[in-house]
């Protein structure tokens, strides 16, 4: 077997789910957001999203 090494570089997105949260698509679209923000960062980055602003923190 042959030696295999990989790096692995995440961005992360963040949205709370709670009674508030709506439906599903609401959700995911809201992490969609704070990943894409994530990632616009640069590396290992995670964004959370804020809903009471409706922007990612």
């Amino acid at each position: 077997m042959r030696d295999l090494k990989g790096v692995f570089l995440v961005a992360r997105g963040i949205t709370l789910i709670d009674t508030d949260s709506g439906n599903l698509a609401s959700v995911v679209c809201e992490a969609d957001q704070a990943c894409y923000a994530a990632k616009a960062a640069g590396r290992n980055r995670w964004r959370r999203h804020d809903r009471a602003s409706n922007a990612v923190a």
